[in-house]
């Protein structure tokens, strides 16, 4: 008795499409089917840009958390921030001044532990990455005075005076400095300059004139 052939039909594996893989498609940027002409390409250009954005946007995150990682645990800056290194180049200096706080802290730290050329070393980067630091600036002119280079001191000092012309404490130790190495014109000059628009009595321009006399 023979029977019947099976139909192929009921062999077929059909795999149902959920809802969900239908609305990912609205997503994509590109689309190829195959119609009763050939195969048909083409580019939604609002969901490619919006891709793109994203892509750039996720490669962007990841390169800055690469190099936040890189800078904190290989090159041993602890006290970096993520925002900086997202907002690269845009925050490259506000990045290069914290680098630079971060190296004068360690030059302490290691002045304490009598370390002194690894304190010297760390001094000299962060004062040039944060000119700004006074404690790094007299510390690090500390440095040359104890090892005989009054040149270096008395630049290192002269070279801050525009960052603390208002700083009574910094300008005693300048002057107190000139005075020693016998710069009395040098003086009497940056007296001048300082007093020239400022004719109040303070105890800050009553230290320039009293320096002013001793020139």
């Amino acid at each position: 008795m023979s029977s019947l052939p099976p139909n192929v039909d009921e062999f077929k594996i059909v795999i149902p499409q959920t809802d969900g893989v239908h609305s990912l498609k609205r997503f994509y940027p590109l689309s190829l089917r195959r119609t009763a002409q050939g195969w048909q390409f083409h580019i939604f250009w609002g969901r490619l840009t919006v891709t793109l954005i994203l892509l750039a946007i996720f490669i962007w995150i990841g390169t800055a958390s690469a190099a936040f990682l890189f800078v904190k645990y290989q090159r041993g800056f602890t006290d970096v921030r993520f925002a900086d290194m997202l907002m690269l180049p845009s925050r490259w200096q506000q990045y290069q001044i914290a680098r630079g706080d971060f190296y004068i802290k360690t030059a302490q730290e290691q002045l304490k532990a009598e370390k002194y050329r690894e304190s010297f070393y760390s001094l000299r980067i962060g004062v040039t990455k944060s000119p700004g630091n006074k404690d790094g600036r007299l510390l690090l002119a500390q440095f040359y005075i104890a090892w005989k280079r009054p040149e270096q001191a008395k630049q290192l000092l002269l070279d801050g005076l525009p960052d603390f012309r208002t700083d009574k404490d910094y300008l005693k130790l300048l002057f107190s400095y000139l005075l020693q190495q016998q710069e009395d014109a040098r003086t009497l000059s940056i007296c001048h300059d300082l007093l020239a628009n400022d004719k109040t009595l303070s105890g800050r321009n009553q230290l320039i004139a009293l320096a002013a006399a001793s020139a």
